[in-house]
């Protein structure tokens, strides 16, 4: 349970019940409740190296295209998973897979429809074209995790949080939000100057008075009655966000000792970090990232040590879920927003590819599977059967973005419906 005083918080929540301006929240989907956990690996990954593993051909450059196909680099099944192992360059990955594969579900062939990096962003973790759409884990956390100080909690400013900013919170690339929450925390001013920040602290006397002030203010806006939906939700959502912020400046130690200013840390840290926040009850769902750039253009031997990190970190994440029993309830979602090109370019790069690959992890989730397959060696997305995420010579469907995400919101019971309508949900990773 949280931690935070809720008395505030449950006077804004029922005030933005009475006003019917409650978030549009989904049903039930029939399945748990689930947490998730967004990881991101934006600039797009190269799936040849990990999930969906090829050796170069005429037709592909696998991993091995500049060693004359070594042995090192090695296509192994894990519990049903082929992966492309090397336990020289990608070590992690193989310790990975050993250990997590039977709660570890594959998912190859998701059609982006755009080289674009920032519209791919937007629709694998969101599964819309519209630039307003909330992320899976802030539908998730909206749904199921409205009595946390903050349901949604972005640890790196990359997620996507739409109509529901008032239940959720960004700490900054640089870990800014401490700047807010701890007044001791000196901000340089301008080149050239002599300003430090804050000028002013006030003393907990002159606190209580803003305070009063603030409320006061919250209160007189309320009582105004604006009568048209748009005003109203925004007099709402000041309400819930005000009462947000009382309760995060009352849970500022968990900031305080988990944070440090300027830097966001790798994976790993960012794992440890989300566990400890959700272990104490500040946050439902959180989202990460890998913290640089996969868009290997010019050296696609890069992205050894990207995935190298990259599964660091989730042995982290996931053993720290695990310590804290919380592993069984959470989802992990791993994306990126696209692959890169079966052939090399003339920098020995490799440029967009409008399909990708992704990764779901959870403690009771019937791992060692791969939905959509392999690819063709052209890295297209092949045809499936969505009911069952299962490749399908009879079908002339692909799993699009959007199937991917509303299959994700129903494995962690949000009714995609509600947020993705008249889109089929991909099945096959709960059912």
């Amino acid at each position: 349970m949280c931690s935070m005083h809720r008395r505030d918080f449950l006077k804004s929540t029922a005030a933005i019940s009475m006003l019917g301006l409650a978030p549009s929240l989904a049903a039930a989907s029939g399945h748990q409740a689930k947490r998730v956990v967004v990881v991101r690996a934006f600039g797009g990954w190269d799936v040849t190296f990990c999930m969906d593993p090829r050796n170069t051909s005429s037709t592909i450059d696998g991993p091995d295209w500049n060693d004359g196909g070594s042995t090192n680099e090695v296509i192994t099944s894990y519990g049903g998973i082929p992966i492309m192992k090397n336990t020289d360059r990608r070590p992690a990955v193989d310790t990975f897979f050993t250990a997590n594969a039977s709660n570890t579900l594959v998912v190859n062939g998701i059609y982006t429809g755009s080289i674009v990096h920032e519209e791919c962003r937007k629709r694998i973790i969101t599964g819309s074209r519209d630039v307003t759409a909330a992320d899976v884990g802030a539908l998730s956390a909206v749904t199921s995790g409205t009595e946390y100080t903050l349901p949604y909690l972005d640890l790196t400013g990359g997620a996507r949080v739409g109509s529901y900013a008032a239940q959720t919170g960004s700490l900054g690339r640089n870990n800014q939000i401490l700047a807010l929450v701890d007044r001791d925390v000196p901000l340089v001013g301008p080149l050239g100057s002599d300003i430090r920040y804050p000028i002013f602290t006030p003393n907990p006397a002159q606190r209580e008075g803003i305070e009063n002030y603030l409320s006061a203010r919250n209160q007189a806006w309320q009582s105004r009655g604006f009568t048209d939906s748009a005003s109203a939700k925004r007099i709402a959502d000041l309400q819930e966000a005000y009462s947000r912020k009382l309760s995060l400046y009352e849970d500022r130690a968990l900031l305080q000792d988990n944070l440090v200013f300027g830097q966001s840390g790798d994976l790993t840290s960012q794992a440890v970090t989300a566990v400890e926040l959700m272990k104490a009850g500040l946050c439902h769902s959180a989202s990460l990232d890998t913290g640089f750039s996969w868009d290997t253009h010019d050296d696609i031997d890069d992205q050894n040590g990207m995935y190298e990190s990259l599964f660091t970190g989730l042995s982290q994440l996931v053993s720290g879920l695990k310590a804290e029993g919380l592993f069984d309830d959470t989802l992990i979602v791993v994306v990126s927003e696209m692959t890169r090109t079966p052939k090399m370019n003339a920098d020995s790069g490799k440029d967009h590819w409008p399909s990708t690959s992704a990764m779901l992890i959870s403690g009771d989730l019937a791992g060692g599977r791969v939905l959509g397959g392999s690819t063709p060696d052209t890295l297209d997305a092949d045809f499936v059967d969505l009911s069952t995420g299962e490749l399908s010579s009879s079908s002339s469907v692909k799993i699009n973005f959007d199937n991917f995400a509303a299959g994700v919101l129903h494995a962690s019971g949000v009714d995609s419906t509600t947020h993705l309508p008249n889109v089929e949900v991909l099945h096959g990773i709960v059912d």
